[in-house]
């Protein structure tokens, strides 16, 4: 991982971030298509699960495939993931991609922000494809509002951001084939406070930046809509085909 944050320590401001952003829904709308395509022979990879619970929510929606692999280095959410996921589906839990696939879907739902070494994880992604698969990547981009905030984060702190974002990944999924962006538009909106500013800086920065994150709460001050903060922005999935 580019720096040391563990997302299940911050649960509480991830919910808080899910119930005040219309991000989820407009994501499985955009992954729709996919999810058909994927079909009930299909073979998925979650890398980057989580608890399981966006792929769970895919996966009720479209029907189950075949099989559904996960990678979640966390130990706590692994454990969510595949009790969640098993429930649904064939359930293999990964230690890594060497042997893994081939996989007809691969779901890199925000996690390539966190590898260590981008140009060998996305090689491995593809690797791992079948021939006609899709890898698709959810990352935000620089001009993401929420990446701005998140990148001027670290900066008021004094720190170089050690995060991967799309305008990184997407030049190193095209050695691997063509590349295409599927735009995803949604909406952060909530009461304004320091306390729920701090919440949501939480829940970018996993808390990594201790006092600092207090510093930079300023950085919402430009989304102020009356007694509200409101965030209407997007970001790319990047789909690759081989």
């Amino acid at each position: 991982m580019a720096d040391a944050v563990d997302y299940g320590e911050i649960a509480d401001d991830y919910a808080f971030f899910l119930a005040h952003s219309t991000e989820t829904e407009a994501q499985r709308a955009a992954l729709a298509p996919h999810m058909a395509r994927l079909g009930s022979e299909g073979r998925l990879l979650d890398f980057g699960a989580g608890d399981g619970a966006f792929t769970a929510g895919l996966v009720a929606e479209h029907g189950a495939p075949a099989c559904i692999a996960f990678v979640e280095p966390s130990p706590v959410q692994a454990a969510k993931a595949r009790a969640r996921l098993a429930a649904l589906a064939e359930t293999r839990e990964l230690d890594g991609l060497a042997g893994a696939g081939p996989f007809d879907l691969i779901l890199a739902n925000h996690s390539l922000y966190y590898v260590a070494d981008p140009p060998r994880t996305v090689a491995a992604l593809a690797d791992a494809l079948a021939p006609s698969g899709r890898l698709i990547a959810a990352l935000l981009d620089r001009e993401n509002a929420l990446a701005r905030i998140w990148r001027g984060a670290y900066a008021a702190a004094g720190r170089d951001f050690p995060f991967w974002l799309a305008d990184d990944i997407a030049p190193l999924l095209a050695r691997h084939g063509a590349v295409a962006s599927e735009w995803v538009d949604y909406r952060l909106a909530f009461e304004d406070s320091p306390a729920a500013r701090a919440t949501i800086m939480r829940f970018l920065t996993g808390g990594t930046l201790g006092e600092a994150e207090a510093e930079a709460l300023a950085l919402f001050d430009r989304h102020r809509a009356g007694s509200r903060i409101v965030i209407d922005t997007r970001y790319p999935h990047l789909v690759l085909t081989r």
